[in-house]
């Protein structure tokens, strides 16, 4: 409502605190770009556990993203995940993940072009999962991309410039009028 000269005014003394949930300082969160545009020398994943049909990319599929499901993916808790590289055979990671966890892929170099994920009950297990995508970042890649079981929650390059946005802090304000 626009301001009328001489009608009633009032004023409002406002107090406002953050704080986050477990009682540390608020800060800003930087807004980060969503889509990788450098070679990545780590990846962030969340263990999803979502089907290969219930995947979400822009990478196309069979040429530069490829997913097969042998088990039943989305009754696993806890899986043993192994993900390597697709030319080097260069292992990036392998061990235990629970479902909605986040694991860090990469040795500290530049991964492979493309990048294969094997998804098994336990180690030596059966497969639940195996699936490959285009990890160079010059085909469509982006935070949150959903690709069979994992998301990708984050990619750093060798300047150690992260981009992730999935999970950012929660703030708890207060105010007193």
């Amino acid at each position: 409502i626009p301001f009328q000269s001489g009608a009633p005014s009032c004023n409002v003394e406002l107090e406002l605190d953050c704080e986050t949930i477990d009682g540390g300082e608020c800060t800003p969160i930087q807004q980060v770009s969503s889509v990788c545009n450098f070679r990545p020398y780590y990846f962030d994943f969340i263990f999803s556990g979502g089907v290969c049909t219930n995947s979400v990319n822009d990478q196309p599929y069979p040429k530069y993203f490829t997913c097969n499901d042998y088990g039943d993916i989305t009754e696993a808790t806890t899986v043993f995940i192994i993900v390597q590289g697709a030319k080097s055979n260069e292992m990036y990671f392998a061990g235990y993940v629970s479902k909605g966890s986040f694991f860090t892929v990469g040795n500290g170099d530049m991964v492979d072009s493309d990048t294969n994920v094997f998804i098994y009950e336990f180690e030596g297990g059966s497969t639940l999962q195996v699936l490959s995508f285009h990890s160079s970042c010059n085909k469509p890649l982006a935070l949150e991309d959903i690709y069979g079981g994992i998301t990708i929650a984050g990619f750093s390059d060798d300047k150690e410039t992260i981009s992730s946005k999935i999970n950012p802090p929660e703030y708890k304000f207060t105010y007193k009028i």
